[in-house]
């Protein structure tokens, strides 16, 4: 397995470890300061957070070595895909009557929040060279 295969799995299990955490915790929460609806808006919030932090490490796992066009083009179409994705989730859910955004927004947020830095952590702790021991550059 090669040093960026092996950063990408590590984001991909910490990040779904992380968002598996919010989770329980967003619906423990908003269960208690807003009962069942407000959990049901915590799982959505954990929801959506996991399926866009388990995006780009996945999109990368895939992409990484393609050439860099390619690259550059499944990772920034995955981006734009989740993008897309959290807005028609939060146009449909401002139209359904009683809906606890808050609950919703603050599990979104924080696991938003920590797929950056399960991510930031992963890339990191990553052992991957800057550049190749023995290769020549172009311009010599």
């Amino acid at each position: 397995m090669t040093e960026e295969r092996a950063v990408y799995r590590t984001a991909l299990r910490g990040v779904g470890i992380a968002m598996t955490a919010i989770t329980v915790v967003g619906i423990a929460v908003a269960w208690v300061l807003d009962g069942p609806g407000g959990a049901a808006a915590g799982a959505i919030g954990g929801g959506v957070a996991t399926l866009a932090g388990l995006a780009t490490p996945a999109s990368m796992l895939i992409a990484y070595d393609r050439p860099a066009a390619v690259f550059g083009a499944l990772v920034a179409g995955t981006w734009l895909g989740k993008m897309a994705m959290i807005l028609v989730v939060v146009a449909v859910l401002t139209r359904v009557e009683g809906f606890h955004r808050g609950a919703f927004g603050w599990t979104l947020m924080a696991g938003v929040i920590a797929s950056l830095a399960v991510d930031l952590w992963a890339v990191r702790s990553g052992r991957v060279p800057y550049a190749i021991p023995d290769s020549k550059s172009p311009a010599e």
